[in-house]
């Protein structure tokens, strides 16, 4: 009897650890070999939407070391499609507590991930490639400690 419960609690946990992550449509990496995200490197993810229907959230994510030596990252990002032109806007994020300096975001260690919300609930208008940059924004030619730039894409529901 013990052996069945214990099969069956298994299964529970395995459904639900498949379950959280059955909304996403897109996400990749692009990782810095050199921990140094320079100013003139914009990052792409290329991806298609194949239903307008839903609503999606989107996201980039940033991973880095804890000896990033600032607590913000200053990014513009665009979204567009096939045919439109760019549009960038700017975002500021933090990556550590601004008084504690502890790191924000998951990780352990001396590694990272924060995720910061682009869009909610979007509905992209029409089916097709779709293209996200993101570059950063800071007063450095060379943003050390950054490891690598994300994005995701997921249902809303």
């Amino acid at each position: 009897m013990n052996k069945l419960i214990f099969l069956f609690l298994i299964l529970i946990g395995l459904f639900q650890l498949s379950s959280c992550e059955s909304g996403i449509v897109y996400e990749n990496y692009r990782d810095f070999a050199d921990k140094k995200w320079y100013a003139d490197s914009t990052v792409k993810f290329t991806f298609e939407v194949i239903d307008t229907s839903k609503s999606y959230h989107l996201f980039y994510n940033v991973r880095h070391t804890i000896a990033y030596p600032y607590y913000n990252l200053y990014v513009k990002h665009s979204l567009y499609s096939s045919g439109k032109e760019a549009k960038w806007q700017r975002q500021d994020g933090n990556l550590m507590h601004p008084t504690t300096g502890r790191p924000l975001g998951q990780g352990s260690s001396d590694l990272y991930d924060c995720r910061f919300t682009l869009f909610e609930n979007y509905k992209f208008d029409k089916l097709g490639k779709y293209t996200f940059e993101i570059r950063q924004d800071m007063r450095l030619d060379t943003l050390p400690e950054i490891l690598a730039i994300g994005f995701r894409l997921e249902h809303s529901e």
